[in-house]
């Protein structure tokens, strides 16, 4: 029966409490920013430069490592290649 008494003490544990009122003039504050024309934002041209220049650096890093990458695997994995090939003598018959 514990748990029937918590439920029935939740229940009325808001017995005393009032509805929340309005103000009187709500109705007419809502009505008159509902009338004003929307404020429009003002975006500051350094905040755009700023948002170019972050793009801008992203851009050019990635083509940096990019041609990095691309410019040396190629010559890195063949001489590894070569190298190992002739410190194990894996294509000589013998």
């Amino acid at each position: 029966m514990n748990k029937k008494d918590r439920i029935e003490e939740i229940m009325h544990s808001v017995g005393g409490m009032q509805r929340a009122k309005a103000p009187a003039d709500a109705f007419s504050k809502i009505r008159q920013k509902l009338a004003d024309p929307p404020k429009e934002q003002e975006t500051s041209s350094y905040r755009w430069l700023g948002v170019a220049a972050v793009i801008l650096l992203v851009i050019c890093s990635n083509v940096v490592i990019i041609s990095n990458y691309y410019s040396n695997e190629s010559w890195s994995q063949h001489s590894d290649y070569l190298q190992l090939t002739s410190d194990f003598n894996l294509y000589e018959n013998g």
